[in-house]
C-alpha cells in the first residue's frame, strides 16, 4: 500500500453565456410597476411565477403557507404590470410585495406598523427570533441541500438539510442585520433578518452564469493553485485560538431501516494555525435514539465520530492530496475553470490518483478563492474502482461471521471567512457498505452511516482551553457517550432540521418507546 493511504486511516475515523451580477440589479427602479405584454398561459402557480421570473429577472421569497404552488391557473393574454401579474397568478389581491435587491418578498399586507416588530419567539429571557424556510433552485424548483445560511457580521450560521429546509435562531439584537443565503454555483441572496420573521419562507436562488472569457482569464496551473493555498494559510487561517459552537449529527441505517440517530451541540476549542496542539471538544447537549424494536441488528463498530470532524479540517491538517511538492505524490491534478461560492469567485481543481496506482486513494474537486487563495470548499471520495479494498481502514470491530465491503466513502468540507480569518464551517461524511455473511450466497443487505457538523457560532475573543474533566475523548464513539435529553432540549441552539421522512420515523419510534415504558 502506498503511504498516501495514511489519509484514509485518518478520515476513516467516522460513524458560457452572460455574466450576471445579482442582488442590486433592480434596486434603482421599481420593476413591479413595469408593464409587460403577456401571452396566454396555463400551468401551476409555481410554473407561471417562473415565467414572470424569465420575463422580469426577479426571484421570489414567499411564505409557503400563503401560496399553493400546485394550484392550476389560466391567464388570458394582455398587458399587465409585473405586480398585477403576480396578484393574478396567486389569486390574492391582499398581498404585500417588497423589492429586496433582485428578490421580491411576498407577504400578506400588514394590519399595522407593529406587525413587523413582533419577535418570532416569545422568549423574553432568551430574547431571540427565528428564521426558517426552504431554499430552492429558481429554474427547477429543486431543493438546495447543504446551502449556507450565514450572518457575516456576527459569525452565526447553519446549513440546509437534504430537503433544502433551514432554521436559524438569532439574538433579537440581530433583527436589523443582513442574512446571507448561498450555495455553490448560485448567486448570493441577502435579506434583512426582520423581513423573514414569523413565517416559513421559500427562497429562490438563481444559478450563476459564468462567461467563457472569465474562465480563460482566470485559469491558473492546478498545482500552483494548491501551492498558493498552502503558502497563504499563515495569513488566512486563525492566528489565535477560537471557540466554535457546532451542531453535530450522525445516523445509522441497516437494510434501509433506521437504527440510530445521535445529535449534539459541542464547543470546539480550535488551536491557532501553526501550533502542534490538537483541538479540544466538550459536549454542551447530547441526545440519541435507537430503534430498539429492530430484530436484525448488526454487531459491528465503524470507527467514526468526533475525531473525523477535527481531522477533516483539511486546510489546517493537510491530507496527501494537498501535498503537491512530495516527490512520490501519486495524484494527477487538472484545472477546471472557475465557479461561484458565497459571493466569491473560486478556481476549481480536479484531482485523482495516477493510473499506475491501484490502491484506494481519494479523488475529487477543490475550490480556491481567486483573490485570497484560501480553500473555500472540497468534495472528495475514495476512488470508486478501488474503494472495496479499504474495509480494514474503517471497520474496527465486527462479528466474525460478517464481512463488510465499502461501496462508497465520500466527504464534503466547506470554509467561511470572518474578520479573524477562514474557519471550518461545514463537514459531511457518507459511508456505504454491503454486508455479507460468511458461507451464505444470498443478497447482501446495505449498511449506511452518515454524519455532519456545522459551525453555528465563532467566538475569537473568549477562547479558553477546556479542563481535562470537561474534554471529550475525540476517539470515542459518540453514540456510546452518556447523554441526557430534557423536554426543551435544543432551546436556543442552532441545529440542522431533520428531513421529513426521518422525522416521521423518529416520531413513530418515540411513540413506541413511550408506550413500552408506560406498560
Amino acid at each position: 500500500m502506498h503511504k498516501a493511504l495514511s489519509s484514509i486511516r485518518r478520515y476513516g475515523l467516522l460513524s458560457l453565456i452572460l455574466m450576471v451580477w445579482g442582488c442590486n440589479l433592480y434596486a434603482q427602479g421599481n420593476i413591479l410597476s413595469d408593464t409587460i405584454t403577456w401571452p396566454r398561459m396555463n400551468g401551476t402557480v409555481y410554473s407561471l411565477l417562473g415565467e414572470v421570473s424569465k420575463a422580469s429577472g426577479i426571484l421570489f421569497i414567499y411564505d409557503s403557507a400563503l401560496i399553493d404552488n400546485e394550484r392550476k391557473v389560466k391567464i388570458a393574454a394582455g398587458k399587465r404590470s409585473v405586480e398585477r401579474m403576480i396578484n393574478t397568478i396567486v389569486n390574492n389581491e391582499d398581498l404585500h410585495l417588497r423589492i429586496l435587491g433582485k428578490h421580491v418578498l411576498i407577504t400578506t399586507k400588514p394590519k399595522d406598523d407593529r406587525s413587523h416588530s413582533k419577535p418570532a419567539l416569545h422568549d423574553t429571557l432568551a430574547a431571540r427570533v427565528m428564521v426558517r424556510g426552504r431554499l430552492t433552485d429558481k429554474q427547477s424548483g429543486e431543493p438546495l441541500s447543504n446551502a449556507s445560511i450565514y450572518i457575516p457580521s456576527a459569525s452565526l450560521g447553519s446549513v440546509t438539510n437534504v430537503e433544502g429546509s433551514f432554521l436559524l435562531r438569532l439574538p433579537d439584537s440581530l433583527r436589523q442585520d443582513t442574512i446571507q443565503f448561498s450555495h455553490l454555483g448560485y448567486e448570493v441572496c441577502k435579506v434583512e433578518v426582520s423581513q423573514l420573521l414569523n413565517d416559513d419562507y421559500v427562497i429562490e436562488l438563481s444559478p450563476m452564469d459564468i462567461s467563457l472569457q472569465e474562465v480563460v482569464i482566470r485559469q491558473i496551473e492546478s498545482r500552483s493553485l494548491i501551492q498558493r493555498m498552502i503558502e497563504s494559510r499563515q495569513r488566512n487561517l486563525f492566528k489565535d485560538a477560537a471557540l466554535l459552537t457546532v451542531f453535530y449529527r450522525e445516523c445509522v441505517e441497516y437494510k434501509h431501516k433506521f437504527q440510530q440517530l445521535s445529535e449534539a451541540v459541542f464547543e470546539v476549542y480550535k488551536t491557532p494555525f501553526g501550533r502542534d496542539i490538537p483541538d479540544q471538544v466538550r459536549m454542551v447537549k447530547g441526545s440519541k435514539i435507537d430503534n430498539v424494536s429492530l430484530n436484525d441488528s448488526l454487531q459491528v463498530k465503524i470507527s467514526a465520530g468526533i475525531e473525523s470532524c477535527m481531522i477533516l479540517d483539511i486546510a489546517k491538517n493537510l491530507p496527501d492530496f494537498l501535498c503537491v511538492d512530495e516527490e512520490d505524490n501519486p495524484f494527477v491534478y487538472s484545472a477546471d475553470g472557475i465557479d461561484y461560492i458565497d459571493g466569491k469567485w473560486a478556481n476549481v481543481v480536479n484531482f485523482k490518483q495516477s493510473k499506475n496506482i491501484k490502491s484506494p486513494l481519494y479523488c475529487g474537486k477543490l475550490y480556491f478563492d481567486s483573490n485570497s487563495d484560501a480553500l473555500l470548499h472540497a468534495e472528495f471520495e475514495l476512488h470508486p474502482k478501488y474503494v472495496a479494498k479499504a474495509a480494514n481502514h474503517f471497520i474496527t470491530k465486527r462479528a466474525k461471521k460478517y464481512k463488510l465491503i465499502p461501496q462508497s466513502i465520500s466527504y464534503t468540507v466547506s470554509y467561511k471567512e470572518c474578520e479573524e480569518g477562514y474557519f471550518i464551517s461545514y463537514i459531511r461524511g457518507d459511508l456505504r457498505f454491503k454486508v455479507k455473511r460468511n458461507g451464505l450466497f444470498t443478497s447482501s443487505p446495505s449498511l449506511y452511516t452518515w454524519f455532519e457538523m456545522v459551525t453555528c457560532n465563532v467566538d475569537a475573543n473568549n477562547a479558553k482551553s477546556f479542563t481535562r474533566a470537561e474534554r471529550i475523548n475525540t476517539r470515542s464513539v459518540f453514540s456510546e457517550l452518556d447523554t441526557v435529553t430534557d423536554e426543551d432540549f435544543w432551546k436556543d441552539y442552532n441545529i440542522i432540521p431533520l428531513e421529513r421522512e426521518l422525522s416521521l420515523i423518529i416520531q413513530q419510534i418515540s411513540l413506541t418507546i413511550e408506550k413500552t415504558e408506560t406498560q
